[in-house]
């Protein structure tokens, strides 16, 4: 870890509120990044803010593929965007490829890529 290696930059990290995309959160809120925290439960996100009291962290809940939400995510960084960290994904709960449904298809899809 690189103490202000990020000092002054905002960056975007969708998926904050678990896993990788915490982590990466984490890592770059630790290292002086104001960071626009971004996930569907927002409830996970205060958790991830909680943790971190003296880091620059924007929680922002909403889902990604909802324009209104994407609006309000880039509402919230100011002037400047330095970074994206597209990190939120969801799974097909591991059904066989010939029996996902177009709807579970369509929604991993629209968030994972």
């Amino acid at each position: 870890m690189t103490e202000g290696r990020f000092l002054g930059k905002t960056v975007i990290v969708t998926g904050s509120g678990s896993g990788i995309g915490r982590a990466t959160a984490s890592r770059v809120a630790m290292e002086g990044c104001r960071v626009i925290a971004v996930d569907i439960s927002k409830e996970r996100l205060g958790d991830f803010a909680a943790q971190l009291p003296h880091a620059d962290i924007v929680p922002v809940d909403g889902d990604i593929t909802d324009d209104a939400a994407v609006g309000a995510i880039f509402a919230s960084t100011g002037e400047r965007i330095d970074g994206l960290a597209k990190i939120a994904g969801i799974m097909d709960n591991m059904t066989p490829v010939n029996e996902v449904s177009d709807e579970i298809w369509d929604r991993m899809f629209s968030i994972n890529v």
